[in-house]
């Protein structure tokens, strides 16, 4: 246990190791206040009354005298816990130190701690068995020939035996299950009297019965739980091996997606099941960028300030987009005739239920048309066709939300630099659950018994 640890407890003999210069005390000089900016200055800590004092200076010596101080507060405070160490003893304590290290290439020595107990036994408080000379080597004699190591190790001779001793067992145990009985073996005496049923030949099921079926007898509690342990390791590498060795690995689907992750789904189910095994991070596109600072404006101009701005979001400046380009997409969506109609909801997030998941998303605005009916808008800076599938989500996710039937609620896609309203047809909700529900797979064949 280490010292610290050991305050407050005692035993009848305690030992203390490596008392040896260098390790214990260890007076190494850390990073201090005069020579790192990173470490507090003592008249700032709360403890400053017991550390080592020191006035700024730019006298070398005055730097020299505070390292010295520092030095000298480290031993007493590696001498308070060597007295916790020492004082653990109740009858009988152990010393000892050592000249050379596992790993040392020069020579250490005895601690001015172990010294003083020497003093203190010598002096009749106690005895000093052994008190090595100075090596008269200059580096470390063991570090001069390589360790040699035996790959693989040998067995150990006794637990090897038991091995073979148990093997044994189990193969005679097997050779009974396995062998025929004798003839005559369930014949019965009168001859005249009609046969029974042959007797059953022992197969490999009643070999596993006898080896498997029960503990073997003569084991303690012990080693039958040992046994049961065994088992289930077995059981569980076997079946990791039968996984590997399935053709076609089968992805769970997440208890949570996004209204983007199910796009991903609907276009390459395969694509999308490989970035569930092995998430990667996604690179950078100028579409995003231009996106996020698009969105962040329209935010702004209908009085919905972001928390935080676009350009302070990780990864901001990794695609850049120049003013002329942003300037452009503002006036085009200002020509649009939703550039003067203020939203109902902008920026507006959901959590949609749906086949036992939860998808969540934002839908970029809603419009009020009066009379219970709503139209969702998602606005697209870039020219490329966009997905009907997030668009059925959002008008979905927004029916829940103002509890109205989602033939209610109207969805469009706004394609920004053309001033283009495109409404496609759009999947109903049963079509979307049954995108997210599990295949159903066939039953398995049995499998032919060897």
């Amino acid at each position: 246990m280490t010292m610290h640890r050991s305050k407050g407890l005692e035993w009848e003999v305690v030992a203390v190791p490596n008392l040896s210069e260098r390790v214990f005390p260890d007076v190494t000089v850390r990073d201090q206040w005069t020579t790192s900016p990173g470490v507090l200055p003592v008249p700032l800590r709360g403890d400053a009354a017991d550390l080592p004092a020191f006035e700024v200076s730019d006298q070398k010596a005055d730097l020299d005298a505070f390292a010295a101080e520092v030095r000298a507060y480290a031993e007493r405070e590696e001498r308070r816990l060597a007295y916790v160490a020492v004082t653990r003893a109740k009858s009988l304590l152990f010393a000892s130190g050592h000249w050379w290290g596992p790993a040392q290439k020069r020579p250490r020595g005895a601690s001015v701690f172990l010294a003083e107990l020497a003093e203190h036994a010598r002096g009749g408080g106690g005895r000093v068995d052994v008190w090595a000379p100075r090596p008269e080597e200059k580096s470390n004699p063991a570090l001069a020939t390589p360790r040699r190591f035996a790959w693989p190790i040998p067995y150990e001779p006794e637990p090897f035996a038991r091995r073979v001793e148990a093997a044994r067992d189990v193969l005679a145990r097997l050779e009974a299950a396995l062998t025929p009985p004798p003839l005559g073996v369930g014949v019965p005496a009168d001859p005249t009297a009609p046969a029974g049923p042959p007797a059953p030949t022992p197969s490999r099921d009643a070999a596993s019965a006898v080896l498997g079926g029960a503990d073997p007898p003569g084991l303690t509690a012990a080693e039958g739980a040992l046994l049961a342990e065994l088992d289930r390791e077995a059981e569980l590498l076997l079946a990791e091996e039968r996984a590997a060795r399935v053709p076609q690995l089968d992805v769970p689907m997440p208890a949570n997606l996004t209204a983007s992750e199910i796009v991903r789904l609907q276009a390459d189910p395969a694509a999308f099941a490989r970035e569930l095994v092995r998430p990667l991070p996604r690179q950078p596109v100028a579409a995003a960028r231009r996106g996020s600072r698009f969105h962040a404006w329209v935010e702004e101009l209908f009085d919905h300030r972001a928390l935080i701005d676009a350009d302070d979001l990780p990864g901001a400046q990794d695609a850049e987009l120049t003013d002329d380009d942003l300037r452009s997409l503002q006036e085009a969506f200002l020509r649009t005739p939703y550039g003067s109609r203020r939203p109902a909801a902008i920026e507006e997030p959901f959590e949609l239920p749906l086949a036992g998941r939860i998808v969540r998303g934002r839908i970029d605005a809603v419009y009020d048309l009066g009379g219970g009916r709503w139209e969702v808008i998602d606005w697209k800076t870039g020219q490329s066709p966009a997905d009907e599938l997030q668009l059925a989500v959002y008008r979905l996710a927004w029916a829940r939300l103002r509890g109205v039937d989602p033939s209610a609620v109207d969805a469009a896609f706004l394609y920004v630099r053309t001033g283009a309203v495109v409404r496609p047809h759009l999947v109903t909700e049963d079509e979307l659950a049954a995108l997210l529900a599990p295949p159903a797979h066939p039953p398995t064949p049995p499998q032919p018994r060897a």
